[in-house]
């Protein structure tokens, strides 16, 4: 199984997207016409630069992974709640004792919502926005991303208005809070499923 790289070694690091260094951002248009790797990927730090450049390549989004469990423990333990019409449910009810979801008819819509109330409340807390995707993958269910590799080029430079040292800040509160309780998240690029396909 072959992860999207290449022994290439001018692949645009981290660093180099945040800061420019090295041109990377000019060397990747000079791939535009490689080939687009085999499905399917796996997981990874760093993109071949056709990835960026190529309409055809593969979607893959970039931000952190998760499982429908350590969300809802989440939103749990920072006491997040969900407004539906009139009412305000607060995720902790769910843990109290005695609780029967057979019995609580909004339970379907809170679980659903659960992906966007978390999304919602790193949103504020980091002051960037993250889009919900949802990866190729066996083992997790979604991914909060940042961004895709074929928006990447224009969304980078947004995110890096207000300052490296603020964006910096904003991935470092993310990062934490995807690695709560023993829980182990890495910031990847991810292959996932194109909604509008």
């Amino acid at each position: 199984m072959s992860e999207p790289s290449s022994d290439d070694q001018d692949h645009p690091s981290v660093a180099d997207q945040k800061s420019g260094a090295g041109g990377s951002w000019s060397r990747v248009s000079n791939h535009a016409t490689r080939p687009v790797h085999k499905f399917p990927l796996k997981p990874c730090e760093q993109l071949h630069p056709s990835f960026y450049t190529n309409p055809k390549a593969p979607l893959m989004f970039y931000g952190w992974a998760w499982k429908n469990d350590y969300l809802m423990k989440y939103t749990i333990r920072h006491k997040l709640s969900y407004r539906l019409g009139d009412l305000q449910i607060h995720y902790s009810a769910l843990a109290e004792p005695g609780f029967c979801k057979e019995d609580f008819r909004h339970y379907k819509i809170l679980l659903c919502e659960v992906p966007e109330v978390v999304k919602t409340h790193l949103e504020t807390r980091c002051g960037i926005r993250l889009k919900v995707e949802f990866p190729e993958s066996g083992e997790y269910d979604g991914v909060f991303a940042l961004y895709s590799n074929h928006d990447a080029l224009f969304l980078i430079e947004l995110l890096l208005r207000p300052g490296v040292a603020q964006f910096e800040k904003a991935l470092g509160t993310i990062h934490k809070a995807m690695n709560e309780k023993g829980n182990e998240c890495d910031l990847l690029w991810w292959h996932c499923r194109d909604k509008y396909a």
